[in-house]
């Protein structure tokens, strides 16, 4: 069994260590002997990063992947509010008391930031002077 203080030693020699450096080899060795297994498993690799990570890699590369091209539905919905209440000469304020919502909401609806219902869809395209049906339409028009 290895004594506490060396361990720690080898600990930080492990991680802080580059594979070319005067430090690595002369406490490589060290913690190899102390150990009895060599501390170096890939000899240049990223030894921190294969040492903790190796089992995240794979998700991590995936969730770093490029965004997607198409708009989410609740993007392209808020796009076309925007267009129509422009359209139409409005502001979101007057929209938003048009249509018996607060303006905050309407922000966030044109921004795609919130998930409506069908009944503020339906307050909306009334307000809109539309109906939900041709507001559909522009949705999908954007795709």
């Amino acid at each position: 069994m290895m004594p506490a203080k060396w361990r720690l030693f080898c600990d930080r020699a492990f991680m802080f260590g580059g594979a070319q450096s005067v430090l690595w080899a002369a406490a490589g060795e060290l913690c190899e002997l102390a150990r009895g297994y060599s501390a170096r498993p890939n000899v240049g690799a990223n030894v921190t990063h294969s040492r903790y990570t190796e089992s995240l890699h794979g998700r991590t590369v995936a969730a770093m992947g490029k965004r997607q091209t198409k708009q989410d539905v609740r993007e392209r919905f808020g796009t076309a509010v925007k267009f129509r209440r422009e359209a139409l000469g409005l502001t979101q304020e007057d929209l938003a008391e048009k249509a018996g919502i607060h303006r905050t909401y309407l922000s966030d609806v044109e921004r795609g930031t919130r998930n409506l219902s069908l009944v503020n869809i339906e307050k909306l395209a009334a307000a809109l002077s539309v109906s939900m049906s041709e507001m559909f339409l522009l949705v999908e028009k954007q795709t």
